[in-house]
């Protein structure tokens, strides 16, 4: 009863306070999906400007129990790219891994040292050298 007589003799603010509280409450709502459209629009300017390159990794592999070395040459993994797709991928950079195991004479023949050796085509053109110069053929790593 007098919530009644107290909304019909104060009806305009009764009508605001309404309007004010919607409105909060629609806020409340649709920041989270406000918040994913900016964040989205950052993102997507961001990348926009930024040089897009497309790359793909092939590698050839030979069976673990194999024992052998890759027979096929690097430049031969070029033919697994479907010829339609060959123009959107820049100029392949050719490259080889090799997993080694060695020890020295002197140590315990349990103890076992590893490494990955890795060759990039081009690599040496990126580095600054202070000494001596980047290997130009077999046997010199």
């Amino acid at each position: 009863m007098f919530l009644r007589r107290a909304l019909r003799y104060r009806s305009a603010q009764a009508l605001v306070l309404t309007g004010v509280s919607l409105l909060i409450g629609t806020c409340a709502a649709f920041a989270p999906w406000f918040a994913r459209a900016v964040e989205q629009t950052v993102t997507t300017e961001t990348l926009h400007t930024q040089r897009q390159t497309a790359a793909w990794q092939l590698e050839a592999t030979p069976p673990a129990a194999s024992g052998t070395a890759v027979t096929k040459a690097p430049e031969d993994l070029v033919q697994l790219i479907p010829a339609d797709l060959k123009p959107l991928f820049s100029k392949p950079l050719y490259g080889q891994t090799v997993d080694l195991e060695w020890r020295l004479p002197t140590d315990d023949s349990r103890d076992l040292k590893a490494a990955r050796m890795a060759w990039r085509d081009g690599y040496c053109g990126q580095l600054v050298l202070t000494a001596g110069r980047c290997p130009q053929g077999p046997n010199e790593v």
